[in-house]
This record gives structure tokens, C-alpha cells and sequence, in this order.
């Protein structure tokens, strides 16, 4: 029986979002759970259409630019969640707190190989990048081209270049930010708290991935549906017992160990041994094809070259189309601060 159906005596509403490509869709998970629980279980379909019609009303609302592409699904999902109550749960704050990102486990791996000289590596790299670009769901090639452009870096520079949207080191703003200065800086006042590098790893997360993205996304997707989120997993009393348990969340091979164990017996083992799988949309693919005008159109904007490079822009669009590199996470960055642009300047 599902926790969060505990002393319920009517079925626990429960909803969902669908994707027609197949990389991103989880519907296979999300309605075995929800025939095992006996949820009343409510799926919407996401699309680029969707994503098309939403997009100027939600910039419009927006008060501050937001990268995060997810969004837009995490819109229409509260939309369909406000059709049926008042009042959700939302599981944020479980990767963050017990270590679910799969970054996590890759950061012992770079450990083990952080004194490999760069000249047996750097090749690799070179040659990744030459092969097809995938607009999939975390494709491997990308994956494997970040991972090992992370090797010499400290953890936390390391680890913010995995997490971040735009894993290119190529300078497109047009001011003189010092990147490395900062992470320097963050990274001397990191050394400085008594946690073990593990803690420390999902505390950075914790107060900069989760505070101000996926905390910001909910909320204002939420409440522009009048909807109200609330999030189990940020009881202080469950923050306290995640940083200060014992034994790491996380190890070589296995990603939120203790959730995992809780729910051995009462998931499906398919479920509850895979693998983190973000709530992404194919951002890549759509701004390639479908929305490749709207994106150009906000790309164009004089307003947007007076903060980051004109040339640089176009030629990440174009290197985009032609399917050279996939710049789509730069690009979506780059059109939601245009089209926040061209609301409130």
C-alpha cells in the first residue's frame, strides 16, 4: 500500500505526463505503479504543440528568466492536477536528500581516475565530439564527453559543470564574469564544513539545484493553476535524519540506497532498482524543427545581444539546425532571457 494512502478509504488521485518520444516517456513505470497502488491516475500527453501554445502565456507571468524547459510540462501537469483538487505532493527534494543524481556516483569513479594524465583521455573527447549529435535523453556520447571533461577539476567545479544546463566552457555573455573565480571561492567555503565529500555534494545541490530551479518551477507552475504543492520530503525532521544519517545515500553502483531498501518489498524490482531519470522534454528536437522559428524569432531580439555575443548566438543556432552540436539547453536558456526581455525592459 502506498505510504502517502495510509488512512485514505477512497482511491489517492494521482497524475502524470506522457511524451510521444520514447526516451523520455515514462508512462511503462508510472501506470504499472499506479495499477499496483489502485490509484485514480490522471495522464496528460505533452508535445510540442503544447509546449508552442504555452510558451507566451507562461513568459508572460514570468517575473524572473528561467532556464528549465521542464517548466512548461510541470504547467500543463498542475493544470490537469487543478482540474481534480486543490492540493498535491510532490516528491522534490528526495534526490537532493538521499542522493539520487547518478552525478553522484560518477564523482567516486573521477576520483579513481583523477591522476590520468589528460593526454590518454583528451583524444577520446575529441573524438566524441565528431561523432552524430543525439537530441535523445541524456545520450551516452554526451554523457561520457562530460564525465571525462570533469576529471581535473575539484569536486565542486566538477560537479557544477555536470549539473549545469549549458556544459560548454565557451564564454557567450558578453561581460567579464570569472566563473572560476566564484567556484574558487565556493569551493575554499565548502572545504570548511564538517560533512564528508558525499554530504557536501548533495548539499550543493540542495541549496542551488533544488532551491533555485526545481523549488522555483513547481511553484510558480503550481500556483499559476491555483494549485497548491506540498513536499514531504523537506520536513526539517527528514532534512535533519538525511544529513546526518550514518551512512552515505550513495555508493560506486547504487543511488538512494535507504529509499530503495524502504520500497524493496512494495514496488516492482524493475521500478525500484532504475536508474534516475530527469523530467525532461526533447528541447533539442523541437527547437531543430517545429519550433525553430519561434526560437530564432527571440534570438534576433537587439535587446537580448546587449548581454550575451550576437555571433556567438547565431552560431550556436545554426550549428544546432545542421545537427553539429546540440546547443538546444544554451538555446532554450537564451530564448527564455530574450523573451523575459521583451516583457519587462
Amino acid at each position: 500500500q502506498s505510504f502517502a494512502a495510509r488512512g485514505y478509504f477512497v482511491p489517492l488521485k494521482t497524475f502524470s505526463i506522457s511524451f510521444d518520444e520514447k526516451s523520455f516517456d515514462e508512462a511503462k513505470y508510472f501506470n504499472q505503479v499506479a495499477s499496483l497502488l489502485k490509484t485514480d491516475h490522471y495522464i496528460a500527453n505533452f508535445g510540442v504543440d503544447d509546449a508552442i501554445e504555452l510558451f507566451p502565456s507562461i513568459v508572460k507571468k514570468m517575473d524572473e528568466p528561467f532556464a528549465d524547459p521542464s517548466l512548461l510540462p510541470t504547467y500543463k501537469l498542475s493544470s490537469l492536477a487543478s482540474k481534480h483538487v486543490k492540493v498535491v505532493l510532490s516528491g522534490d527534494g528526495g534526490d537532493e536528500l538521499f542522493a539520487g543524481y547518478p552525478t553522484y556516483s560518477a564523482h567516486i569513479f573521477a576520483n579513481l581516475l583523477k591522476n590520468v594524465p589528460p593526454v590518454f583521455y583528451n583524444p577520446l573527447i575529441k573524438f566524441l565530439q565528431k561523432t552524430p549529435v543525439s537530441y535523445n535523453n541524456y545520450p551516452f556520447t554526451e554523457k561520457l564527453i562530460t564525465f571525462l571533461s570533469g576529471l581535473q577539476l575539484s569536486s565542486v567545479n566538477r560537479h557544477f559543470l555536470w549539473m549545469s544546463i549549458d556544459k560548454s566552457k565557451q564564454h557567450i555573455s558578453n561581460f567579464n564574469f570569472d566563473k572560476s573565480e566564484w567556484l574558487n571561492l565556493l569551493s575554499a567555503q565548502m572545504s570548511k564544513l564538517h560533512y564528508t565529500w558525499q554530504i557536501k555534494l548533495q548539499l550543493l545541490d540542495f541549496f542551488t539545484y533544488l532551491t533555485d530551479d526545481l523549488l522555483v518551477k513547481v511553484d510558480r507552475a503550481s500556483m499559476y493553476n491555483s494549485l497548491e504543492v506540498r513536499v514531504p520530503f523537506l520536513d526539517p525532521n527528514i532534512v535533519n535524519f538525511a544529513f546526518s544519517a550514518d551512512k552515505n545515500h550513495f555508493n560506486l553502483f547504487k543511488t538512494k540506497i535507504m529509499l530503495r531498501k524502504l520500497l524493496k518489498d512494495k514496488l516492482p524490482q524493475a521500478i525500484v532498482k532504475r536508474g534516475k531519470k530527469g523530467f525532461g522534454i526533447p528541447i533539442s528536437a523541437w527547437i531543430q524543427k517545429p519550433m525553430k522559428e519561434l526560437v530564432e524569432d527571440y534570438l534576433k531580439n537587439p535587446d537580448l545581444h546587449d548581454y550575451f555575443d550576437k555571433k556567438t548566438i547565431s552560431d550556436s543556432f545554426n550549428k544546432h539546425i545542421e545537427k553539429k552540436v546540440n546547443y538546444g539547453r544554451r538555446l532554450w536558456m537564451l530564448t527564455m532571457f530574450s523573451a523575459w526581455l521583451k516583457n519587462w525592459k
